[in-house]
């Protein structure tokens, strides 16, 4: 999934007299923070940002002190980060803007700042913002005069090349950069020229009445904008507080400021978001932070990585923040997308109006090519959704049991989601998710397996619980012997979170219409957190209808869910491919019915698979048919959904699979759980075919899970594609040993207990095994594995 990378750092006050080797120390860990992201999570930034005070300020004439020496510091240290990476970022698309520490106050009075803030007295709020104006517009003398203090800033950025496109009398820039596809407009602002004598909050000017409008013109024809500053918006005067924040929102997507030392994010419900990015080297521990934000424009998420140094370990660690990250320190941002959304969807109208006119019809625009309807804008008039809404992201038909899953988690604590394999239980669940009174709490998964149990379902959660004890083997048992009363003891550093579990039924037998837990101390451990964390949720996903006394009724609730009803099936049809809006199929009521019908649906109480609906749409569309066509080739006049979804799917592993995908297809249906982003590459060169993955992708027959940075194979397709392996054993063997080598390739050693390393660990013995490769054991990192992974994995 193609994504936008940004590194955001700000505050490194570089002076080796002042600082000397301590600052050292924290910025050479800095970069080994940076090498590790990239090798374990692949946090590649396609640009960085710097927002201010790289240099601590001109302290003297003296070696380190002089101001033009610190900023020959901070240019070794942004050459050496932007050449951490290969290929290196570019200095092209390295960003940076002043802060107050730029400023060499020994070349202008403070009477000249205080001047100018005298003559802002006694005016009502526009003849303040008028006059500021006049100041940077017309590059008065005054505005010169200004301007001295920031001359060893501006030869450092022509010295070193660092910002190619800067006006050179206001020192603010605007640059339009291309990331997949994807134009990025960056604007650098000038909060720093006001601040000639020391500036407290609320006394800084700006200007931004002129700024913000002169900027967003150079950057007009991006589809991302990005401000950036030194200062947060509440250090400006007052009066140009409120009225600069509502012109960021409306001109820009994303906000960046440094100087408040606060790793912090703040994004609105109309999708702006202020990223401030800490200081890399601040007074104490608690300033420290950096960030690295990951968009996924595909489908509007994004996720922002919160950083913060360790003084007692020495090193940078995630920031963890009550109710707000994960254990991972990851923020994740889900409103950003409705803005990029809108704008394409404004630029398509426009574009469709300037081809077709206003006016055209449905009937004259209407065209059918291979027996398949391109839908354009005017015959996909009546059928368009909001940019957020379920529809959009392909979940169609979903509303009432959307409102009813909110509902029932608004009333209780545990609700099971029962209903085929398939029936579409988890694309539900966390559309649900997305809902407003759910959106801001923590969403974290876990598979389950026919095998799990209370201690590896509690380590998965136990952070977001409130267990932050590096080994919480002993804590687990502990709980356990008091049936997990004493979870009590840990609410107090719990989290906001919906807990969902897939495949959840494998924790019960059905026996005599009847189910129990197999495991009780599973039911024990849910039981506990139902009454005991009123902030949690737990969602379990069943493929078996169980009962509702499953659990005290006090706590839970079930939901069994069907298929797609016919209308919605229909409005499915036009819409197939929620990324390719422009393909689909416009069925007559005829041909509405006779789908319906195949598909699973009567006029009862049976309605249409979703899994079956996509594997027609894929069919239809590599066959150059339409749906009907596809279903004709089949024998009878209905189908129950099992055996159709078999015959469309080996139509599509036969007829539109190439035979590289096909062998990628038989490779992804191995893996346990999700398949990491970090193994494609691996993936495609093992089948010789650096586009096998993306095919699938492409297809919809892989998806894409959590934020982007793990896929999926439904379990049905797996089950459907393990068949092609039959008759396969030496494939087999050799597609385990290929998922082994990239799950080894991301272990890494770790001195404490690490989610990922547990389940690379886990994932690559499993699959040494299976290929039979029982002398690579010894590959696993022997120091790793003294950890005590060992006692961990036995359990």
């Amino acid at each position: 999934m193609n994504s936008i990378t940004w590194l955001h750092f700000s505050d490194i006050h570089i002076c080796n007299p002042k600082s000397g080797w301590e600052a050292d120390v924290i910025l050479e860990k800095l970069q080994e923070d940076l090498k590790r992201l990239l090798h374990d999570h692949n946090l590649k930034p396609d640009f960085i940002v710097f927002t201010g005070d790289a240099v601590y300020g001109h302290l003297g004439n003296d070696k380190g002190k002089k101001i033009s020496d610190q900023f020959e510091s901070a240019a070794i240290l942004f050459n050496e980060i932007c050449s951490l990476y290969d290929p290196p970022v570019p200095k092209s698309h390295f960003f940076i803007v002043p802060g107050n520490h730029e400023l060499n106050r020994s070349k202008v009075p403070g009477m000249i700042h205080e001047g100018l803030k005298a003559s802002l007295s006694n005016k009502s709020h526009d003849e303040m913002e008028k006059k500021l104006a006049e100041v940077l517009r017309d590059n008065t003398s005054d505005w010169k005069t200004l301007m001295v203090s920031l001359e060893d800033y501006k030869a450092f950025l022509d010295e070193y090349e660092f910002v190619n496109d800067l006006d050179k009398d206001r020192l603010i820039w605007g640059k339009v950069i291309e990331i997949n596809g994807i134009k990025i407009g960056i604007a650098g602002m000038n909060s720093a020229w006001s601040c000639g004598m020391d500036k407290h909050k609320g006394e800084v000017l700006l200007s931004g009445h002129w700024q913000i409008p002169t900027l967003s013109k150079m950057i007009k024809d991006g589809q991302i904008k990005i401000a950036m500053m030194h200062h947060p918006v509440n250090w400006l005067m007052p009066f140009e507080d409120p009225a600069v924040k509502k012109e960021l929102g409306n001109n820009f997507d994303f906000f960046l400021h440094g100087h408040e030392h606060q790793n912090w994010v703040d994004e609105q419900a109309d999708g702006f978001v202020t990223i401030a990015a800490g200081a890399c080297y601040g007074d104490s521990e608690k300033e420290t932070g950096y960030n690295i934000v990951r968009l996924f424009p595909e489908n509007g998420d994004g996720e922002v990585w919160l950083r913060k140094y360790d003084k007692d370990g020495h090193g940078w660690i995630p920031k963890i923040i009550y109710n707000k990250t994960d254990n991972d320190g990851i923020w994740r941002i889900r409103n950003w997308g409705q803005r990029l959304r809108k704008q394409e969807k404004s630029a398509q109208s426009l574009k469709s109006e300037l081809i077709s006119g206003p006016t055209v019809s449905k009937k004259e625009t209407s065209t059918v090519h291979d027996n398949r309807c391109d839908i354009d804008s005017q015959t996909n008039s009546g059928n368009t959704y909001d940019d957020f809404s379920p529809e959009s992201r392909g979940l169609f038909g979903r509303k009432k049991e959307i409102a009813e899953l909110s509902r029932l988690l608004d009333k209780y604590r545990i609700v099971t989601v029962c209903g085929l394999s398939g029936i579409g239980k988890t694309s539900l669940i966390r559309e649900t998710c997305r809902t407003e009174s759910l959106q801001n709490r923590l969403y974290m998964t876990l598979k389950s397996h026919n095998l799990i149990s209370s201690h590896e379902i509690f380590r998965h959660f136990s952070r977001v619980l409130g267990c932050n004890d590096e080994s919480p083997d002993m804590v687990f048992n502990i709980l356990k012997m008091s049936e997990f009363k004493e979870l009590k003891e840990f609410v107090k550093d719990s989290e906001s979170a919906i807990i969902h579990i897939e495949d959840s039924h494998f924790f019960f037998e059905m026996t005599g219409g009847t189910s129990r837990f197999l495991d009780s101390s599973i039911k024990n451990l849910f039981e506990a957190i139902a009454e005991y964390y009123p902030q949690i949720h737990i969602i379990l996903e069943s493929r078996e209808t169980i009962s509702d006394s499953i659990l005290p009724e006090k706590f839970h609730k079930k939901i069994n869910i069907k298929g797609i009803d016919k209308e919605s099936m229909g409005h499915f049809f036009i819409r197939p491919f929620k990324n390719e809006p422009e393909k689909g199929w416009h069925l007559d009521e005829n041909d509405i019915e006779f789908v319906f019908k195949k598909l699973g649906g009567d006029s009862n109480k049976e309605k249409a698979h979703p899994l079956a609906m996509s594997l027609l749409a894929n069919v239809a569309d590599g066959m150059k048919e339409i749906p009907r066509q596809v279903l004709k080739r089949y024998d009878g006049t209905k189908e129950l959904h099992e055996k159709l979804d078999n015959r469309l799917f080996n139509d599509l592993y036969a007829n539109i699979l190439t035979e590289k995908a096909q062998r990628m297809l038989r490779i992804c249906a191995l893996y346990n759980d999700f398949i990491p982003d970090s193994h494609v590459t691996a993936l495609n060169k093992a089948v010789n075919d650096d586009d096998a993955f993306q095919f699938l992708l492409r297809r919809y027959i892989l998806n894409i899970k959590g934020e982007g940075d793990r896929y999926s194979l439904h379990s049905l397709l797996a089950d459907l594609t393990k068949k092609y392996l039959e008759n396969r054993n030496d494939e087999k063997l050799e597609n385990h040993k290929i998922i082994a080598d990239a799950w080894l390739a991301g272990l890494k050693i770790s001195n404490h207990y690490s989610s990922p390393n547990i389940i690379a660990t886990n994932e690559a013995l499993y699959h040494l095994i299976e290929s039979g490769e029982y002398t690579r054991l010894h590959e696993i990192q022997e120091k790793l594995l003294s950890r005590g992974y060992i006692e961990v994995l036995e359990k």
